[in-house]
């Protein structure tokens, strides 16, 4: 272990506290997509993470993505468009809570302590031993493989919405700010940057990335040239995401959306044969590209992504229908 990192560890050590202080100040904050909040609204997501950073005494920029939400970017070093540069993003929105039974009693907006043991064959007992819960769930196979490639065991949780994605991440950012400002002071390491962004609207839209990189554009840091790999020279980027259960992934397939729309014709219920039901059209239409993913995936799409670690690609049919009403 180099100075480095013994003085980073007791850096991390000594904001522990603030951290998990700070975690339970963010589940507490409702943010969905575009409702956030701002830098300057401490009761929100974004003005809670304005405060936090505050205190650290780094700049920070705020950019609107929204009436009611904005993305922050902090730096650590000095401003220099030409020198190395790191940037790390956690994203503060997160989805609704969905259904309160699913919450087993417990409140979504709070934070509740507990203990998970894996049990082996992809199943994970959870333990709440200030509510007396205790139940048994079985995970996803991504999430088996994590907890088997580490060992099983047993491992102390914190439940409440948004804090496995992606306000946990969110403060494990803020935790490595404060540890390189404690190590560095504010004007970093070396002559190097840290470019900290905490987006919004990652949910939805991805509005917030998107502001962060026009900006990071805007001052000169996307000018540089690309290497024969066709990254930019000189910089490198981290996005924490506890989708991926806090493991270095090192690629990702990336994602497009679709919009279909099928017309039909409006008919009363009583002569159907009148109309032309639109629903029923996509209904053909949804089971046919199931019937055909695997050979388009195969013929089309496997030959963009030859490497195995990628995975083959997925799809999702139908995750959100609407419709019913009548065209003009």
């Amino acid at each position: 272990m180099t100075e480095y990192d013994e003085a980073i560890d007791r850096a991390v050590a000594q904001r522990a506290s603030e951290a998990f202080a700070l975690l339970r100040q963010l589940i507490a904050c409702r943010s969905l997509p575009l409702a956030e909040g701002r830098h300057d609204q401490p009761e929100t997501a974004v003005g809670t993470m304005a405060s936090a950073l505050a205190r650290l005494g780094l700049p920070v920029v705020a950019l609107p993505t929204g009436p009611d939400s904005e993305t922050l970017i902090a730096r650590l070093g000095s401003p220099d468009a030409a020198g190395p540069v790191v940037i790390l993003d956690a994203h503060l929105d997160t989805v609704p809570p969905g259904d309160p039974a699913a919450w087993l009693g417990l409140d979504p907006l709070s934070t509740h302590e507990g203990v998970a043991t894996y049990l082996g064959d992809g199943h994970v007992q959870l333990r709440f031993p200030a509510t007396g819960i205790v139940v048994e769930r079985r995970l996803r196979r991504r999430m088996a493989r994590v907890w088997e490639a580490r060992g099983g065991g047993e491992r102390a949780v914190i439940a409440g919405r948004g804090a496995f994605d992606n306000k946990g991440p969110a403060v494990t950012l803020w935790l490595t700010l404060a540890a390189l400002r404690d190590c560095f002071g504010t004007g970093g390491l070396e002559g190097s940057q840290v470019f900290a962004i905490f987006s919004t609207d990652e949910e939805q839209g991805e509005r917030g990335i998107r502001a962060a990189v026009d900006w990071l554009a805007r001052q000169g840091y996307l000018d540089r040239p690309l290497t024969t790999g066709g990254y930019r020279q000189g910089m490198a980027a981290i996005v924490l995401e506890g989708s991926y259960s806090y493991l270095p992934v090192v690629g990702h397939r990336g994602s497009a959306l679709f919009a279909l729309r099928t017309s039909g014709r409006a008919a009363h219920a009583a002569t159907p044969d009148l109309g032309d039901n639109a629903v029923l059209r996509m209904a053909r239409l949804l089971a046919r590209l199931e019937e055909s993913w695997l050979g388009f995936r195969t013929s089309s799409l496997d030959p963009l992504m030859p490497d195995r670690l990628l995975e083959p690609a997925t799809v999702a049919l139908g995750t959100t229908i609407a419709g019913g009403g009548s065209c003009g």
